[in-house]
Formats: structure tokens, C-alpha cells, sequence
């Protein structure tokens, strides 16, 4: 038993490298609080704590962070919202070029910029007519007609 005692902080150790590395490639951070319930565990292993209550306080800190501090955490990181310049042409008027429905795509221009534009199922822009953008979809804006509601 107290070999098993010796061993954990390089346990405790080793869950914190790998934990990190985790996080480092992952896109959420959900390995950190894990981290930092080896952090905790890790210190009482140099007091020679029980690994039972190594264990549970691993456990619990980990639990606490994770729902607590994490959620907050992922709720902040996750909100943002990055705004392009194209994302100010939503809700606009565009002069349609080529008709387009929801099978062919058509063009239009905007800001003196010509743009490919598709419809959505059921939906169409005929030549000429101004259109309302809806929405981007990589590099194509969808459109409804403006006569539409």
C-alpha cells in the first residue's frame, strides 16, 4: 500500500500533462477541470493522504468546476459571435441580375458588388426584381423575393 502511496504524485502528475495536452487540441474546455482536480489531489499526496480520499477529492473538485466555473465558462467563450462585413448585408434589398430558384442559382448586385444568390425550397427571384437577403452561405447569399412576406 505505501508503494501505491509513493506512485501518486507521479499519477496525479501524469492525469495533469495529459489533461492539459487534451485541452490544448481540443476545441472545448472540458479536460481543464479535470486538471485541476489533479492539481488539488496532487497536493494532498505530498501529505500522504489516504488515496480514497485522493480520489473523492478528485472527484468532487472536478464535478464542482465542471458545473459550475465550466458551464459559465463555456457559456462566455462559446457566445461570441464574430461579425463579418458581410453579415451587415442581412435584411438588404438586392437588385437581381440572373433569375434564381431553389434548383438555379442566379446573381445579383449589392454595393456596387455582384454576389451569386440561391432561394430557398419553393422560393424564386425573377431578373430585375429586388430581392431581400435572408442569409450567407459561404460565398452565396439566399434571398427571398420582396414581395414575399
Amino acid at each position: 500500500m505505501e508503494q501505491v502511496l509513493n506512485l501518486m504524485p507521479w499519477i496525479w502528475g501524469a492525469i495533469i500533462v495529459i489533461t492539459l495536452v487534451i485541452e490544448l487540441f481540443s476545441a472545448d474546455i472540458d479536460a481543464i477541470w479535470f486538471s485541476a482536480g489533479a492539481v488539488v489531489s496532487l497536493i494532498l499526496s505530498f501529505f500522504d493522504v489516504h488515496i480514497a480520499i485522493q480520489l473523492a477529492v478528485f472527484v468532487v473538485v472536478t464535478a464542482v468546476l465542471l458545473f459550475t466555473i465550466g458551464k459559465w465558462a463555456k457559456k462566455m467563450l462559446m457566445s461570441k459571435n464574430i461579425s463579418t462585413n458581410s453579415d451587415s448585408l442581412i435584411g438588404k434589398e438586392i437588385l437581381i441580375l440572373e433569375s434564381a430558384n431553389e434548383f438555379d442559382k442566379g446573381s445579383g448586385v449589392i454595393n456596387d458588388v455582384v454576389w451569386t444568390v440561391i432561394c430557398q425550397a419553393g422560393v424564386s427571384v425573377e431578373k430585375g426584381k429586388h430581392a431581400i437577403i435572408i442569409a450567407i452561405d459561404g460565398n452565396k447569399l439566399v434571398v427571398r423575393s420582396k414581395e414575399e412576406n
